[in-house]
């Protein structure tokens, strides 16, 4: 018995002594890996692909311009609930409920996207208990497209706590905001 254990613990010793070798043998190969790969964006082979992905991004991104924009989905809707006023330099309110609440937001233009965040609750009438002050005001609530000169998308994302979606008031906002805008 003592035998065949001594004949087992000499190869697993050996095979992790091999396992170890190749490791190292691969951890070696790879700083020449790196090393072709630099040596080649220094001759600008990488180069040109990336900065060509770039001005592709750029030119295809379309950054939402300030101003009034009404809801096309949702005209009949009370008005400044029908209704997004985008101010890249304050807060702006925003009604996010037709039974009385009103939020303050504020947009930022972000790698050719508009964010739209949640900054502070306005006013909330309504008999909805909502724990505004536990969301989140880094993480956006929704995202602007414009897509075409005077026409937006807005996609609701819903309440973040903590970077996790508020499951409970993810729709909150979604029924009358989601949907295409025009400028006013």
């Amino acid at each position: 018995m003592k035998t065949i254990i001594a004949i087992l613990s000499i190869l697993l010793i050996v095979s992790c002594k091999s396992n170890t070798e190749k490791e190292n043998a691969e951890i070696n190969a790879m700083p020449n890996e790196s090393t072709s790969i630099t040596s080649e964006s220094e001759t600008g082979a990488q180069g040109s692909e990336i900065s060509g992905n770039t001005s592709e991004t750029t030119s295809t991104a379309s950054e939402v311009n300030g101003g009034t924009y009404i809801n096309l989905e949702n005209k009949d809707a009370e008005t400044g609930c029908n209704t997004l006023t985008l101010s890249f330099n304050a807060t702006t309110p925003l009604c996010i409920d037709k039974e009385g609440i009103t939020i303050n937001v504020r947009y930022k233009n972000e790698n050719g996207t508009t964010n739209m965040y949640y900054d502070s609750l306005e006013s909330n009438t309504s008999d909805k208990k909502v724990p505004f002050n536990t969301f989140d005001t880094t993480v956006p609530i929704a995202v602007l497209t414009q897509t075409s000169n005077n026409t937006l998308t807005l996609d609701w994302k819903g309440f973040s706590v903590n970077g996790d979606l508020a499951v409970d008031y993810a729709i909150l906002g979604k029924k009358n905001l989601e949907g295409k805008f025009v400028k006013q």
